[in-house]
């Protein structure tokens, strides 16, 4: 929301009242002045803030059906794999069975955050040194195909 020159972000919290019980409370908090923040940069804080909010009063929404990394990977497998040589596609499914889909097949999209997925990324994962880099261009590149197509695809169509 844009006023007086600045970016604003309006949303609703839980509050204590005076009496002790949970009442709810909107809070209107400034993100920026329009000169130093873009639009973009305004949405994006807004949204980490309401993550965040939706986060602490349990209103996060269960997953759509189908909407699980599991199913994204099953995407992935159908759309993107045969386009790609048959040793990518092994190097990739080999790091989707050892260490993608024991962590992550069971959850829903929407609960795969950017710090979930980079702790992942970063963790040491049982290579050894001269391994780790070629062992993450893979295990990137089926995230990002898996994830942009599901999530890109509101209309739950593949």
């Amino acid at each position: 929301m844009e006023a007086n020159g600045g970016f604003y972000s309006q949303f609703y919290i839980d509050a204590v009242g005076p009496d002790g019980a949970t009442v709810t409370k909107q809070v209107k908090k400034f993100l920026g002045n329009i000169s130093q923040m873009s639009e973009r940069a305004a949405r994006r804080e807004h949204a980490r803030i309401i993550e965040d909010v939706n986060f602490k009063r349990g209103s996060i929404a269960p997953a759509p059906k189908g909407r699980t990394f599991a199913d994204a990977v099953n995407n992935w497998r159908s759309a993107i794999a045969p386009n790609l040589s048959p040793g990518t596609v092994r190097a990739y499914e080999s790091n989707l069975r050892t260490h993608i889909m024991p962590r992550f097949a069971q959850c829903a999209l929407h609960e795969m955050g950017v710090h979930q997925i980079q702790q992942f990324a970063t963790e040491p994962s049982g290579l050894r040194p001269f391994q780790q880099d070629r062992g993450k261009r893979p295990r990137f590149d089926v995230f990002h195909h898996g994830l942009r197509r599901e999530v890109g695809d509101e209309s739950g169509e593949s």
